[in-house]
Parts: structure tokens; sequence; C-alpha cells
């Protein structure tokens, strides 16, 4: 298996004998191989999306808060950006909560592989 990564103007990297268990999962700009077979950036965005809301807060007002600009909130919460980690404890932080309730949102329910649903004739 080979993966290729982009990187903006910079160079193109492949990368062989990727491990077989190791799956690519996002398409786009970065392509990057995890063990999992979720996508947790989402999840993640999701979960900030519910404590901002708990609080009240607008996104403007999370990003005047924690001094994150809006533009980056705003694709973390639609799960297209790579949050680093100080930027995770900066919100968590700016919200109020340990970083860990922002890595709170558990595993998506995933479909059995290979089980297909019986029609009834």
């Amino acid at each position: 298996m080979v993966l290729i990564v982009e990187l903006p103007l910079i160079a193109r990297v492949i990368i062989e004998r990727v491990p077989k268990q190791v799956k690519p999962i996002r398409q786009g700009f970065f392509q990057y191989a995890t063990p999992i077979d979720y996508d947790p950036l989402p999840l993640f965005g999701q979960r900030l999306i519910e404590l901002r809301k708990e609080r009240g807060w607008s996104p403007e007002h999370l990003a005047l808060e924690s001094g994150l600009a809006r533009s980056y909130l705003g694709e973390v919460e639609r799960g297209k950006r790579n949050i680093a980690l100080v930027n995770i404890c900066i919100l968590a932080h700016t919200l109020g909560v340990a970083p860990a309730a922002l890595l709170s949102f558990g595993e998506p329910v995933r479909k059995p592989a290979g089980k297909k649903p019986r029609s009834d004739r």
C-alpha cells in the first residue's frame, strides 16, 4: 500500500509498506493513516459545540475569550482542522473544564462489518 501525503507547495511524500491494519481516513488536503476506523475530528468539533452552547456562548465569544481565531475555531468545530494539544488546553481553561472533557466524545457506533440486513420478501 502506498500513502501519498500532499503538502502545500512543498513536496509530495510517498510512504511505502504501511501496515495492513492502518487505513487512510481523510481525503483532501492531508491524507493520513490511522489504526482507528472513525474520524475523531468531527466528534471533537461536536463536543466543543456542546460545551460552548451549554454556556450560551457564540463562536465569536469563544474566540474572543480564548484568544484563538474565529475562523480557526469554526474549522475545528466543523471537523476540518486537527487541533493542537496546546489549543485544547486553552479551550478547556476558557470553558472552565478539564482538557479530558473536550475529549470525552467516546467512539461512534459502528456497523458490523460484512453483515447485511436481511430483506423480508
